[in-house]
């Protein structure tokens, strides 16, 4: 009997972790398709694109963009299974030919051309083909991964049949010592029952008493796991790891769009005015320009709001700082959805950060998430990942042991980036603003004073859509690096002040801010001079 229990617990465990929803195209999907090729019969992809051919094969979509002078791109579309990419409700692969710009750009059309989700569950139990359009599925989950779910499960078995042969083979008491040693009228007829129902009952005994103590102790790791670990769960998802994050900060911590989001309490930094007056700038990033550590007033941002208005006459100007720390550049895009619409900006400028595309960084050897989005979408493993502490900080001590053999990064990489920042330019221009890039370096011997932006993709991309981007790298080959860094990304108080000076020369340069300067642009900081003298 118990081990047929064990049997069916054990397969009922595989059965969570292995089986998945297989997906087919709605019915309805047909429209949202429709509607991607009358978009790119008016040019809503591309002046070169004129026309789009779709060919549906199951759950597999083939699209075809006919340009004015071929070649023409052709790309597949399959059910979502990864966390970021070009599009919300596909994976877009581009065959031969295309860039990541064009699947990008195919990524975002299919965004604006399906409402819904055009995948629908179809499992092997539902012969009819269909299932009700109300109820569409989301990508397979996994416990953490394959390699660890096994281990998990493989642990489990192990422990479980270890514990069962035990108590099998131990001795079971004797009923007269239970009582003392002393006969009774009882004692016989419970010998009566033979060898084997005393021992199974001694089993059941013990087997009731290991399962409660395992129960108790779980409870126990559990409490202490939520008192303790250095993350938070938000929604189900794993948010905020690392040293440098207070678990009880004063944060918001929410999920819009599926997207885990955090806002820290930052009482120093403005509000934007509430009816807009002159020229605003809209920026968005991440801790570089939050800023981290020193205060808002020395940031990058808000010298350069001081800057635009004592050097220009086309203002006022106002700059509204959006970044928050940790984000990646996907929670930036939503951001900018929700909010860049009531904000009315001029002008938008994304700061890069080198480690945009990052899932998992060693800081003094503690593992720090960077990017969260992939991995909420890969661990949504029903139950445990989403609620329990204590399984989630195992999940983290086999992550930190994998990190010290080699660098841990998401799937894709810049290729997610690039998607985010081409939605972003899209979605700007069609509001009549303009959309730039700040490009942020990597403040190490090997990258500064090399002038280039450390994501060339992003480069490439930029020329071809024609969107202004700084490489800030450039700006610190005069300074000694100590001095203009807290680490190899952030910036010190001197870093922010060079970087708001190349930022407002950028903005001229670039014609991307209206005005005059009325009087002679500010020079860059001074190097410090060395505290001997020397």
């Amino acid at each position: 009997m118990i081990g047929r229990a064990t049997t069916l617990f054990l397969l009922g465990v595989w059965s969570v972790c292995a089986a998945a929803p297989a997906p087919v195209l709605r019915p309805d999907s047909e429209s949202g398709f429709r509607r991607l090729m009358q978009m790119a019969q008016t040019g809503a992809l591309g002046s070169d694109v004129v026309n789009a051919n779709v060919g549906i094969d199951g759950a597999s979509v083939t699209v075809d963009l006919v340009r004015a002078t071929p070649p023409d791109l052709s790309f597949v579309l399959t059910f979502k299974t990864s966390g970021d990419g070009a599009s919300r409700w596909f994976d877009v692969a581009g065959r031969e030919g295309t860039t990541p710009a064009d699947v990008a750009r195919l990524g975002s059309a299919l965004d604006r051309a399906f409402d819904s989700p055009p995948f629908q569950s179809l499992r092997d139990d539902d012969p009819s083909g269909t299932r009700e359009a109300g109820h569409p599925v989301s990508a397979p989950r996994s416990m953490a991964s394959k390699p660890y779910t096994l281990a998990v499960t493989l642990a489990l078995a192990v422990a479980l049949a270890g514990g069962l042969v035990l108590l099998w083979h131990s001795t079971p008491p004797d009923p007269s010592e239970r009582a003392g040693g002393l006969p009774s009228e009882a004692t016989p007829r419970r010998r009566a029952d033979g060898p084997v129902t005393r021992a199974v009952d001694a089993i059941m005994g013990r087997v009731t008493l290991v399962t409660g103590g395992v129960v108790v102790g779980l409870v126990i790791c559990e409490c202490i796991a939520r008192a303790f670990a250095p993350f938070l769960l938000v929604n189900g998802r794993l948010t905020l790891l690392g040293a440098r994050y207070n678990q009880r900060a004063p944060m918001t911590l929410t999920e819009i769009d599926g997207v885990p989001m955090w806002f820290h309490e930052q009482s120093d930094r403005p509000t934007p005015k509430p009816k807009k007056e002159g020229f605003r700038i809209v920026v968005l990033g991440d801790s570089v320009l939050m800023p981290a550590v020193i205060p808002e007033r020395d940031g990058a941002i808000r010298l350069l709001e001081n800057l635009l208005g004592t050097t220009l006459d086309g203002g006022p100007y106002e700059v509204v700082n959006l970044a928050e720390g940790g984000w990646s550049t996907l929670q930036e895009e939503v951001r900018l959805r929700h909010e860049g619409p009531a904000l009315h900006p001029d002008l938008v400028v994304v700061g890069l950060s080198p480690n945009d595309d990052m899932q998992y960084v060693m800081v003094d050897g503690q593992l720090i998430f960077t990017h969260f989005i992939q991995d909420a979408e890969e661990r949504g493993d029903r139950l445990l990942a989403r609620r329990s502490y204590a399984w989630n900080w195992l999940w983290i001590a086999e992550k930190s042991r994998e990190a010290t053999r080699g660098p841990l990064v998401s799937q894709p990489e810049h290729d997610s980036v690039l998607a985010s920042l081409s939605r972003m330019a899209e979605m700007t221009r069609a509001a009549g603003s303009r959309f730039a890039i700040l490009c942020l370096p990597i403040l190490d011997e090997e990258h500064v004073p090399s002038p280039a932006c450390v994501w060339p993709d992003v480069v490439a991309w930029a020329e071809r859509a024609g969107v202004p981007l700084l490489g800030a790298a450039s700006l610190y080959g005069n300074y000694p690096l100590p001095l203009v860094r807290l680490d190899t990304i952030h910036l010190s108080a001197l870093g922010h002040r060079v970087l708001a000076v190349g930022w407002l020369r950028w903005l001229l340069d670039a014609h991307l801010v209206p005005g005059r300067a009325v009087r002679d642009l500010p020079d860059y900081p001074p190097v410090p001079a060395p505290p001997d003298g020397r």
